[in-house]
């Protein structure tokens, strides 16, 4: 696991401004797994006619993880291996 310090960005109904910026740390493996927690904790919305999502983020620093961890929660949450 590895600590990312984010920023969350809410879009406006056409996704062209950022209408709010959230502060937030996240424990994933990967980029793929804090996308989707930032989707779930924001009940982002998929617009399918303009091809955007309501949320996005962008990394502020990012954390190694700990050496030596034997903490199970550590394991990958998605099965993603990106």
């Amino acid at each position: 696991m590895f600590r990312w310090e984010i920023e969350v960005l809410e879009y406006n109904t056409y996704g062209d401004k950022i209408v709010k910026r959230t502060p937030m740390s996240v424990l994933a493996p990967t980029k793929t797994g804090v996308t989707e927690k930032v989707r779930a904790a924001f009940e982002a919305k998929y617009d399918g006619f303009r091809k955007f999502w309501s949320h996005g983020w962008t990394l502020i620093s990012v954390s190694e993880p700990m050496s030596g961890s034997t903490d199970p929660s550590a394991d990958h949450e998605d099965g993603s291996a990106s």
